[in-house]
């Protein structure tokens, strides 16, 4: 165990080459996505349901919506910027993501991904109190399409636009100008932000998400690889599901 947490401690201090971007270029991003899903949300909540948005009510199936296609363009969006950076020769945007770099175990890290999602899920239950990812608020009742459609943004298209952003681009803009630990943690606060950007008065919400975001990013840190934290922040948001899911149905 000892020799296990040193090596892990080393290869999260290893700095890797420095990406073709800087720090401004991933914040930008992150505004850019924030603003996305503010104009998402209105654009879609009008089309889907006129009458809840006429009286300022959050419909779920429009926030899905909104956040799937929000997410889609931030993708977008990310591909686009890493595609005009990246000089010739410089290998693909994957590559310079590092999302062509594979887990060094899938199942280990699926697995301490879980566990990691649970140890962070007793934080409301330390404070006796029930923590409901904002996503999936409003789920209760809600038809089984709904459910597919909430999942789909949970599962897959949020944690996709998140990890591009915060792991793939701002995280190795960081790193290469500062310790990798202090990285880490300014991303983790970034993560926070992004989370708690709906309600940032929910202190709770910011400290789950500052202690997701610091594993998920250690994840990105330790193994060099977007993809694992890809795989780790899916892993994350399937918890949340069935968690929301064995609470309202």
């Amino acid at each position: 165990m000892i020799v296990a947490i040193r090596r892990f401690l080393l290869d999260l201090r290893q700095k890797e080459p420095a990406p073709p971007w800087t720090a401004w270029a991933g914040l930008g991003l992150l505004a850019g996505y924030l603003a996305l899903r503010i104009a998402a949300l209105t654009v879609v909540s009008v089309l889907v349901e006129p009458d809840l948005a006429a009286q300022g009510v959050l419909d779920v199936r429009a926030a899905s919506l909104a956040g799937i296609l929000a997410a889609i363009l931030a993708a977008v969006m990310v591909w686009g910027m890493v595609g005009r950076r990246i000089g010739a020769g410089q290998g693909g945007v994957a590559q310079a993501l590092r999302l062509d770099r594979r887990p060094r175990s899938i199942l280990l890290l699926t697995l301490t991904s879980l566990g990691a999602a649970i140890l962070i899920d007793f934080l409301p239950l330390f404070l006796q109190t029930v923590s409901i990812p904002v996503a999936l608020q409003g789920m209760e009742g809600a038809a089984a399409p709904i459910w597919l459609l909430a999942g789909a943004y949970v599962v897959l298209f949020g944690p996709l636009a998140e990890t591009l952003i915060l792991q793939g681009v701002l995280y190795p803009a960081l790193a290469a100008g500062h310790d990798n630990r202090w990285a880490v943690a300014i991303t983790a606060l970034l993560f926070a932000l992004m989370r708690a950007f709906d309600n940032p008065l929910d202190l709770l919400l910011w400290g789950e998400s500052f202690l997701t975001g610091a594993y998920l990013t250690g994840v990105r840190a330790h193994q060099k690889s977007t993809r694992a934290a890809l795989l780790a922040a899916i892993v994350f948001g399937a918890f949340a599901l069935y968690k929301t899911m064995r609470l309202f149905r």
